[in-house]
C-alpha cells in the first residue's frame, strides 16, 4: 500500500476506535460523533506533519494542541466540559505500544533498550501534555479577558 491508502485506513481505524472509546465513556449522540471526529483530527494532524521534523515528538505536540483547541470549541458549542471531548480525542496519540514494550524490556532486564524507549515514551507523553496545557491556557486567558471586557461594558 502506498502512503495515501495507508493513511486513509489509519484514519478510518482511528475514527472507529475513538467512537468505541466514546461509547465506553457513555457518550451518546452528538458528543459521541464530536469525540470521534476529535480523535480523527488528532491523527490527521499527526500525519500531516510527518516527515517535517527530525523525530515525531513535535507531531504529537501539534496533534495534542489541535485536539485541545477542538475540545475547547466543542465544549463551548455544546455547553459541556472540554475534558469530555479531550479524553477521547487524545487516545490515538497515547504511546501505548511503546509503554508496553518499555515494560517488557524492563522485565527482561534489557536496561539499554528499556531506558531508550522509556525516554522516548516519556517525551511523547510530555509533548502531549504541553500541547494540551498551552492551548488550554490560551483559551482560559482569552476567556478571562472577554469576561473583563463584558463587565466594563455593563
Amino acid at each position: 500500500m502506498d502512503f495515501i491508502n495507508t493513511s486513509v485506513v489509519q484514519c478510518l481505524c482511528v475514527a472507529v476506535s475513538s467512537a468505541a472509546f466514546s461509547i465506553e465513556f457513555n457518550l451518546r449522540g452528538k458528543k459521541l460523533v464530536l469525540s470521534a471526529l476529535g480523535g480523527l483530527l488528532a491523527w490527521v494532524v499527526y500525519l500531516l506533519f510527518s516527515g517535517m521534523f527530525e523525530n515525531d515528538i513535535p507531531q504529537y505536540f501539534l496533534g495534542a494542541a489541535a485536539v485541545s483547541a477542538y475540545s475547547e470549541i466543542c465544549a463551548r458549542l455544546t455547553k459541556s466540559p472540554a475534558v469530555v471531548y479531550l479524553v477521547v480525542s487524545i487516545i490515538p496519540l497515547v504511546p501505548g505500544g511503546d509503554i508496553y514494550r518499555t515494560m517488557v524490556y524492563f522485565i527482561e532486564g534489557k536496561a539499554d533498550l528499556f531506558l531508550g524507549l522509556f525516554m522516548y515514551a516519556l517525551s511523547i507523553a510530555g509533548s502531549i501534555a504541553l500541547g494540551v496545557f498551552a492551548v488550554t491556557s490560551i483559551f482560559r486567558l482569552f476567556s478571562s479577558i472577554m469576561k473583563k471586557l463584558k463587565k466594563k461594558k455593563i
